[in-house]
């Protein structure tokens, strides 16, 4: 599904009305009417139509074409840099770093075409967290402080490999670590796997969550993701997304609320019943919805022993205003693309 850029602002608005607070607008290097949209949306917020509050995310693959085009755009604007947060993103998992972006990796690294298929995996893995790592120094010479990052296919990566990379992309001036289930292949145990140990790596950072739908389960994974200690699930309005979409934000919500008792702070549940007026639906990808720490011992049991203790929950969840718990940043709050 796409929309057009007038449909993004619309949507914008939307999800400003409704209380969501962080929107991921985009590719703005991909297209002109990315870029469009994401103008609309910027001029939004200066005529006070959209939230100042209102974190808007950009996205760019590890390269400096991506990350210069959108800050450019931004500065010919009249914005700056820092005024989004970047998703600068690559991939994660063994398959993917030889069968998706290998011959990137290659070219990169100065190496023949034909050694494609006879390098070890060990080859792409370094060349990889160089290639990311680059990209993210890249982004903060050009003036960009809120850098999100990620490897896709991270629920078939090596959960090693994981932190080795976000290890790395943190110190080189990332922000926050997005841990997606790309192809929708995540069970429930999977889950309580790899997030108890992406917490405990980096137990005073955040943690993305970014779950797919394919056998019907990104809501539960996501719900049990946040029970674990990650803090920024991503869902996406009415569900969809590539193939069977991912984690639906009303189904998210709802699990939390009606089941659990918790409520996200600021979000209007009264305005997801109104439907888009050009459009007759708000469909749009829907981000980051966290558990209040004192709210998270209602949340269902698992076999993992190392539970995370919990400090009081947060008063204001926006992320240009974040409260802060006693060990880790809170970012209770919605994210809309």
């Amino acid at each position: 599904m796409a929309f057009t850029p007038e449909q993004k602002y619309e949507l914008a608005g939307l999800f400003s009305d409704a209380g969501v607070h962080i929107i991921d607008m985009g590719f703005p290097s991909a297209a002109p009417s990315e870029r469009r949209a994401l103008e609309l949306i910027v001029e939004g917020k200066k005529k006070g139509r959209i939230r100042p509050d209102l974190e808007i995310i950009v996205m760019c693959r590890s390269n400096a074409r991506d990350i210069d085009v959108t800050v450019d755009t931004l500065e010919q604007m009249g914005m700056r840099a820092a005024d989004c947060t970047f998703f600068i993103f690559t991939s994660g998992s063994d398959l993917h770093l030889k069968y998706k972006i290998g011959k990137t990796l290659l070219q990169l690294e100065g190496r023949k075409p034909e050694e494609w298929l006879d390098l070890p995996v060990s080859f792409y893995r370094e060349a990889n967290i160089r290639m990311a790592t680059r990209a993210i120094a890249h982004a903060r010479k050009r003036g960009v402080e809120e850098i999100e990052f990620g490897g896709e296919d991270g629920s078939r990566a090596d959960v090693g490999y994981l932190i080795e990379l976000a290890r790395a992309c943190y110190s080189a001036g990332g922000t926050r670590y997005s841990f997606p289930d790309t192809v929708g292949f995540f069970a429930p145990e999977g889950v309580d796997f790899y997030i108890p140990k992406l917490v405990a790596a980096f137990p005073d950072k955040p943690l993305v969550i970014h779950f797919h739908n394919d056998f019907g389960l990104g809501a539960y994974n996501t719900v049990r993701a946040l029970h674990h200690g990650a803090t920024i699930p991503t869902c996406t309005v009415n569900g969809i997304g590539e193939r069977a979409g991912n984690a639906p934000l009303h189904t998210t919500v709802m699990i939390l609320k009606e089941l659990y008792g918790i409520t996200i702070p600021g979000f209007r549940y009264d305005r997801w019943a109104r439907p888009s007026p050009s459009s007759g639906t708000t469909s749009s990808r829907t981000r980051r919805a966290s558990i209040p720490p004192a709210s998270r011992s209602t949340l269902p049991s698992t076999r993992s022993s190392s539970r995370r203790p919990w400090g009081a929950a947060c008063a204001s969840c926006s992320e240009s205003t974040r409260a802060r718990w006693p060990s880790r940043p809170c970012s209770f709050g919605t994210r809309t693309s």
